[in-house]
């Protein structure tokens, strides 16, 4: 009995970290980030998200509903300069050899294989993007199913990818 109770304390209190990691870095208004970070960078294209420049070769994407953060996506520098570090902390939790959810392997033959992972962090998740065994790209979710920014990026990669394969292709017929 006390063995069954000790360890739900043991979860409940993991599960309060990672709940704590969600409001940390969750709910917070456009301004909050400016005060963090400095100037934002929007565009008319996507005006419920803003970026920020956080470190040398680090940027922040950050989408909004209601005026409140719901997502960031770090496009990350390899040394994960500027990353808060309780997400750092998380990043280092995935182990080399781990099984990624996904993989995604490039048409073009210099494009390096994505692995993908995630990970719950109470209502919300933590996605990680790698590649070469270095973290790339990290988003946090406030709720699991509206995880989308990491997801966009990937897509608009994809399509780039198979444009550029097509271009290869014609342009190897046409030098025949």
């Amino acid at each position: 009995m006390r063995v069954v109770a000790v360890l739900t304390l043991v979860l409940l209190g993991l599960s309060g970290c990672q709940n704590d990691l969600i409001r940390k870095e969750m709910g917070k208004t456009e301004q909050d980030y400016v005060q963090r970070y400095g100037p934002a960078t929007k565009s008319p294209m996507t005006p419920d998200q803003v970026a920020f420049d956080v470190a040398p070769g680090t940027r922040l994407v950050v989408r909004f509903a209601s005026g409140s953060s719901v997502e960031e996506l770090w496009l990350l520098a390899p040394d994960l300069r500027g990353l808060p570090e309780a997400v750092a902390a998380e990043a280092k939790k995935i182990e080399p050899g781990q099984k990624p959810v996904r993989t995604i392997v490039f048409e073009s033959e210099s494009s390096t294989p994505v692995e993908f992972f995630e990970r719950p962090v109470g209502d919300g998740a933590l996605q990680f993007e790698r590649r070469a065994g270095q973290f790339t790209r990290i988003a946090l979710c406030a709720k699991r199913d509206s995880c989308d920014l990491l997801n966009q990026v990937v897509q608009s990669e994809k399509a780039t990818d198979a444009l550029m394969g097509r271009a290869a292709a014609a342009i190897r017929r046409e030098t025949r």
